[in-house]
């Protein structure tokens, strides 16, 4: 499930949205929830959704071992509209979870069933456009920073037997920012 948040702006609008939803195979529940409210010249969106499961059962009743799932996403979308010219945007999002095969796919040998990878990122960016709509039509300036973390397990192998010989946890982490300017 991807959450796009469109421009905060509008017509006066104030609305609240909950979806849930339950999955009878490995006791998925879900919960999306989103506020927004606008204004011609302000606006802010809030957007969050909650998964969360059990173990996977396969077709003839076997248990999949460690293949529950547990994820986390949260963002905040606002902005201001100056005139009709000049808006500021502010968006910030922050993702937590389990992620990537082989969680849940344990395939026969059922050698991934201990791996638990896991990861988190925020996400930052300040947006200002000016749209005069004459020889220049518009100018975009975007700031933006992330930072993330990533833990993931990495099977090392023997040159030797040229088989599995140990696994190893990795951690990985990251973070960046920058700007982009452009103009049309």
């Amino acid at each position: 499930i991807n959450i796009i948040s469109p421009e905060p702006f509008g017509n006066k609008d104030t609305k609240a949205n909950i979806l849930t939803g339950y999955g009878s195979n490995n006791s998925e529940f879900l919960e999306i929830l989103k506020i927004c409210h606008k204004q011609e010249q302000f606006g802010i969106s809030v957007n969050g959704k909650f998964r969360q499961t059990d173990d996977m059962l396969y077709g003839g009743g076997e248990t999949a071992d460690n293949s529950d799932v547990k994820d986390i996403d949260f963002s905040v979308n606002t902005g201001y509209k100056f005139t009709d010219e000049n808006k500021v945007l502010l968006n910030i999002s922050y993702h937590n979870s389990d992620w990537g095969k082989p969680r849940g796919f344990n395939g026969p040998t059922k050698r991934h069933s201990k791996i638990r990878n896991e990861e988190e990122r925020l996400h930052t960016s300040l947006n200002y456009s000016y749209t005069p709509g004459n020889f220049i039509e518009a100018v975009n300036l975007s700031l933006y920073y992330d930072q993330g973390t990533r833990d993931y397990h990495k099977y090392l192998f023997s040159t030797i037997t040229n088989k599995e010989s140990s696994l190893e946890l990795v951690h990985y982490k990251d973070n960046y920012g920058g700007f982009r300017l452009f103009s049309v």
